[in-house]
């Protein structure tokens, strides 16, 4: 039955239990009205009109398509062409009305494009609003206060509902007044002093998404989309490493360079307060020695120093001779086996590359015989007997190399391993090396120490005065030194150890293993997207993401040199492959899928056909919402379908 907004609002205020049973019959079906409420309050009203007689009334913000493009009803002029229900109609006046109203708007699962008073009108404010209530921004490139209704210029409010595993989450963002809160189970989390830490506990804890991967993944609209194939080289690096939740490693490498920063700072200032405790030191020993009034004391003081510094050489000179030999037992046969066996494991890759390429191409002659019945060259028929018996050379072939591959792979595994243990031992010795290294730094100086001590016996002359507080003085700052040069020489084991640490979070270290891992699922996955979109190619991409495009009969391509069709397939491609990956690494795992106006982009009849058989397939396991104007072709590809018309400004359900 035919029925008004207000007629649904008054229905769900009195039977609020029933609030998204309702249905509405669109051109699609019948689709669950979510919601029903005031969109502007005291609104001003301007009705359009056309030559055949259609007419209809909006606010100055609604959208009618104009001219090929969605138009304000208030930048919308006399002439302009307006695409109705029966074809495109010239606009014969557009009305200022002298009242305002408060308009009423529905809520439905997908709300694009529907016919009012059989006049295209749009209401795409889904994407927008599903982006700026997660992430504060808007999906188009326009500023933020332009979401805000021109007609009551307040009390934009968007509230997001979904759920993770057992756990419900609401996030709730408004604009004038300003509104941002998360509740979890219906309990506000509490708030940050700052929100864009609020914004950070969302996106991290939560969402595990940022925006631009959201966008990625989640979204695929013609509005602000930017394919991964049109980022830069550094953003889709950022991208696959938010993806695979390795974003991690980048953080601890900003934390440990402002950790070697400060321990730059703190060596200065230890080597600063050592020169200065040298400088203390030698000015107190100057005194003594002024003060000192007895030369046989002082003389026999600095001849038992000489002695005590003597017997320390000797057991620097026995723990360097343990050492060496410490370090001939580590480094015994160890030199002479790391480069056979680094020459091994050379010989093992090489041998594993040629096995892998030996196997690719093998499996490839193997789909050959499986999908063809003729040779596509000559055209001549296969015979089955040779078929079959190809087929099965094939599959033993393969079995043969698979077999091969893990021999070899286990082998190699064994042979690193040995590297490994290899690489060990010489580390060692090369911290026993900088061991030796201190000890005789420390033997010298001792010698210099000697040396100087020898010199001060020799021209100590008699002097009167009280010693023992400027001796007390003296061990106390040689106490102080020692403390300060254990903290320097620990500060420096300790730079070290940070500059391997840092070798290991470059984006060649850690994280370059993680995604080289990786790549193969991730070409793979693309690659049976194309296929499924009837896109044969051999996609693929580097360890620095630049991509490879083989299509059979063609020369090696790049995605710039494809045509808007193919591209289109292979933004689709990867687009699906997130999804799966994020799925895989358990980052990103969402039954969400938004496609704004996909098939108004470039893709052919056969291409908008596999496309739909491939959303067919996935819709089983995940919600996908499909916006588009172009609902006569598409009315019959979709279970759920929803179509709006507008009759004397208010939006009606057919």
């Amino acid at each position: 039955m035919e029925c008004t907004i207000e007629d649904v609002y008054n229905f769900y205020q009195e039977y609020p239990e029933y609030i998204g049973q309702l249905k509405v019959q669109t051109r699609y079906g019948y689709f669950n009205i979510l919601a029903c409420d005031y969109t502007a309050h005291n609104s001003h009203v301007i009705t359009v009109k056309t030559n055949l007689d259609k007419e209809i009334s909006g606010s100055p913000d609604h959208l009618l398509w104009v001219n090929n493009k969605w138009t304000k009803i208030k930048d919308i002029k006399f002439g302009d062409i307006l695409q109705t229900k029966e074809g495109n109609e010239i606009i014969e006046s557009v009305t200022l009305q002298d009242y305002k109203l408060d308009l009423m708007d529905l809520q439905v699962d997908i709300v694009e494009e529907f016919y009012a008073n059989d006049i295209v009108s749009h209401n795409s404010t889904v994407l927008d609003a599903l982006i700026f209530g997660l992430f504060g921004v808007a999906f188009r490139n326009i500023n933020i206060p332009d979401l805000i209704n021109d007609t009551n210029e307040a009390d934009m409010v968007v509230e997001v509902e979904f759920s993770v595993g057992r756990t419900n989450y609401m996030v709730r963002r408004g604009i004038k007044p300003k509104i941002f809160e998360i509740y979890i189970n219906r309990s506000l989390v509490d708030q940050e002093s700052k929100s864009r830490d609020y914004q950070k506990y969302l996106e991290r804890n939560i969402l595990k998404l940022n925006r631009k991967s959201f966008t990625q993944v989640v979204v695929l609209g013609s509005a602000s989309f930017i394919p991964f194939m049109q980022l830069p080289l550094a953003e889709r690096r950022y991208l696959i490493e938010d993806l695979l939740d390795i974003q991690i490693f980048s953080a601890m490498n900003v934390a440990l360079k402002a950790r070697v920063a400060d321990m730059k700072d703190e060596y200065i200032a230890l080597c600063n307060a050592i020169e200065l405790q040298n400088e203390k030191i030698l000015l107190v020993k100057s005194y003594l020695k002024k003060l000192n009034s007895d030369n046989v004391n002082a003389i026999a003081e600095k001849k038992q120093i000489i002695i005590q510094n003597q017997e320390q050489q000797n057991v620097d000179y026995d723990n360097i001779e343990n050492i060496q030999q410490e370090i001939v037992e580590l480094l015994k046969d160890t030199l002479n086996n790391k480069p056979k066996i680094q020459e091994k494991i050379r010989k093992l890759e090489l041998s594993e590359d040629k096995l892998k390429t030996t196997k690719v191409r093998t499996e490839k002659e193997s789909e050959f015989y499986k999908e063809n019945n003729q040779c596509p060259v000559c055209k001549q028929s296969i015979d089955d007997t040779f078929k079959n018996k190809m087929l099965l050379e094939k599959t033993k072939l393969i079995i043969e190399l698979e077999s091969a591959l893990g021999s070899l792979q286990k082998e190699l595994e064994d042979s690193e391993s040995q590297l490994n243990n290899i690489q060990k031992l010489i580390v060692e010795a090369e911290e026993k090396t900088q061991d030796i290294g201190k000890l005789q730094s420390s033997i010298r100086a001792i010698d210099s120490f000697i040396e100087k001590v020898q010199k001060e016996i020799e021209d100590l002359q008699e002097k009167s005065g009280d010693t023992q507080e400027q001796e007390t003085k003296l061990k106390a700052l040689q106490v102080e030194l020692g403390t300060l040069t254990e903290q320097r020489d620990n500060l420096t084991s300790r730079k070290h150890c940070l500059d391997i640490i840092a070798i290991m979070l470059k984006d060649t270290g850690i994280k370059t293993k993680i995604i080289r891992q990786y790549l193969p699922i991730i070409n793979k996955t693309v690659n049976k997207y194309l296929a499924a979109m009837d896109f044969f190619a051999n996609f693929s991409l580097d360890e620095s993401f630049k991509e490879t495009i083989h299509i059979r009969g063609s020369k090696e391509r790049n995605y710039y040199q494809l045509s808007e069709g193919q591209k289109l397939r292979i933004d689709l491609a990867i687009l699906f492959t997130w999804r799966d990956i994020a799925r895989i690494k358990n980052s990103a795992n969402t039954n969400l899928l938004m496609m704004d106006e996909i098939f108004q982009m470039s893709l052919d009849q056969a291409g908008i056909e596999d496309l739909l058989k491939l959303i067919q397939t996935m819709s089983k396991d995940m919600n996908i919402f499909v916006i588009s104007p172009q609902g006569d072709l598409l009315v019959d590809k979709f279970v759920n379908n929803i179509k709006f018309t507008e009759e004397h400004g208010f939006a009606v359900m057919e």
